[in-house]
């Protein structure tokens, strides 16, 4: 069976967050939605559930169309990334719902990367803690 495969984007609301937006911080969620399932990626691991139903935090931002594809390819996209993508491996700035969905795209249609913007905080995130040392000291 082929199914339709596209990049689903949500913004996550939060007090600050049109602030933060209006500087080009913004937070996003994605999912790969494939057919009627979207998967996505929290501390529970890879997992799926209908478009659009995401945390009451997010609001419907974007949709990127990737292509069609066989169903069976994409399970066994999924079923490898299972092994990179664990539960209990979230990492708000180094693993999180956007890597997991860029890693998916990739293996789906090669070389397709999510928008740069959607993974700015988090890549921002992982400066600043690489940065400082645990001690606070440089």
């Amino acid at each position: 069976m082929v199914v339709e495969v596209k990049i689903n984007i949500y913004k996550i609301n939060f007090k600050h967050s049109g602030v933060l937006s209006s500087i080009g911080l913004g937070a996003y969620h994605t999912g790969m939605q494939v057919g009627s399932r979207e998967y996505a990626f929290s501390n529970a691991g890879i997992l799926y559930h209908k478009p659009g139903q995401v945390s009451e935090e997010c609001t419907f931002h974007d949709t990127f169309e990737l292509g069609e594809l066989r169903q069976q390819d994409v399970n066994g996209a999924i079923n490898k990334l299972r092994k990179e993508f664990t539960p209990g491996s979230y990492d708000l700035v180094k693993k999180n719902c956007n890597h997991f969905t860029e890693a998916l795209a990739d293996a789906l249609f090669i070389g397709v990367k999510v928008p740069s913007y959607i993974n700015r905080a988090a890549r921002m995130g992982a400066k600043l803690v690489k940065d400082v040392k645990i001690d606070g000291a440089h």
